[in-house]
């Protein structure tokens, strides 16, 4: 599956930050629980799942712009993401912006 064109965001996966195109800090992507994504039953659309150790719904933002993962944030700011750094949406970086 293909991410719609546009602004690529930026991941540092020293530090699990998560920014925009532009520099600006979308979510530091903490989670203790090292729960695979795989593991996880679906909930919902397909990139929707639900962690079973803490109960939280998890998106998967692999596929999803930069708009669509701020929106997700905005109404939820705890919310859980997951991603693959293989998808073209998501650039790795090793420096803070």
């Amino acid at each position: 599956m293909m991410t719609k064109m546009g602004a690529r965001m930026k991941i540092n996966l020293q530090t699990g930050k998560l920014y925009t195109d532009a520099g600006k800090l979308l979510k530091k992507m903490v989670c203790p629980l090292d729960e695979s994504w795989q593991g996880m039953p679906q909930e919902g659309p397909d990139d929707v799942r639900r962690c079973a150790q803490c109960h939280r719904t998890v998106t998967d933002i692999s596929y999803k712009t930069e708009e669509e993962v701020s929106k997700i944030l905005f109404e939820d700011p705890g919310a859980c993401l997951h991603f693959d750094i293989e998808e073209s949406n998501i650039k790795v970086i090793s420096h803070e912006l």
